[in-house]
């Protein structure tokens, strides 16, 4: 048991200043992440977005579904900034080899990024995880979004140059597994740090230094999975292009602005 996935209140008072609506997000965000979609109940929902107004979800989303999927989108628009950001200093770099493995680096970087910004209340891997969603620029899910497509130009590139690595038909059955392997690591880091900040076992310093090392072994063991045989590693340390591409993103701007709901109920019922 991890007691900040049980204190409410805390939860609640971390989120106190923003909007009740923008509140319902992260809610359900962790209530996804413990739960699982219909293990999220409307009853958590509203504690852990300080509400009691029972009709809240319908109010300002209409249904539970339009809910999630905006949450997705909440996210979602950093990882698009992250990646416009890494890909422009990537393609600068004279120190970027291999390039497959910095591209990897690349997508777990804005996995590492996210959960830096939401600590202590990192849910967003498990949020993914439970949705049984892909890593987020391989779904679709947000095409018609101005601001999508920087997260799938990171990934289509990397596709390619692990593809011209092993061949087309070893990438088409590694890659699902590589996927898998991603968000179930991170989903795993965030339920480890929670429980290091829960039990003051370490330090927010600590643990941002700790998600550093962990972005840059996520990724070796990613690439030796992946290329197996034709595995090369980094020629040097990978952390100071993850550190200039933070520097560059500075604060994340949530994707939560007006119409953004509505765009969201449109694009889901398109889906459907």
């Amino acid at each position: 048991m991890i007691k900040i996935d049980q204190d409410a209140e805390a939860f609640v008072a971390r989120y106190r200043d923003l909007p009740i609506a923008e509140r319902m997000l992260l809610s359900i965000e962790k209530q996804v992440a413990r739960f699982g979609k219909e293990g999220a109940r409307i009853a958590g929902i509203l504690e852990n977005a300080g509400t009691r107004n029972g009709a809240a979800v319908q109010h300002y989303y209409g249904d539970k579904d339009t809910l999630i999927h905006t949450a997705f989108l909440y996210r979602y628009k950093v990882f698009n900034d992250w990646s416009e950001h890494y890909l422009a200093l990537l393609d600068d770099s004279k120190n970027a080899e291999p390039l497959a493995n910095h591209l990897l680096l690349g997508i777990n970087g804005a996995w590492g990024y996210c959960c830096k910004q939401t600590l202590p209340y990192c849910y967003h891997a498990g949020f993914i995880q439970k949705m049984g969603l892909d890593n987020p620029g391989i779904s679709g899910i947000a095409d018609e979004f101005s601001w999508s497509g920087p997260m799938r130009a990171l990934i289509e590139r990397a596709i390619v140059e692990f593809s011209q690595a092993i061949g087309q038909s070893l990438a088409e059955r590694r890659m699902p597994l590589g996927v898998l392997q991603l968000v179930s690591a991170w989903a795993a880091k965030e339920r480890e740090i929670r429980a290091e900040l829960s039990g003051k076992k370490a330090s927010t310093e600590d643990v941002v230094a700790e998600i550093d090392r962990f972005t840059i072994e996520m990724t070796e063991a990613l690439c030796a999975n992946l290329f197996r045989e034709k595995y090369r590693p980094f020629k040097k340390d990978p952390l100071a292009l993850l550190n200039k591409t933070a520097k560059r993103c500075g604060a994340p701007v949530w994707h939560y602005e007006p119409g953004s709901v509505e765009e969201s109920a449109a694009a889901l019922a398109r889906l459907r």
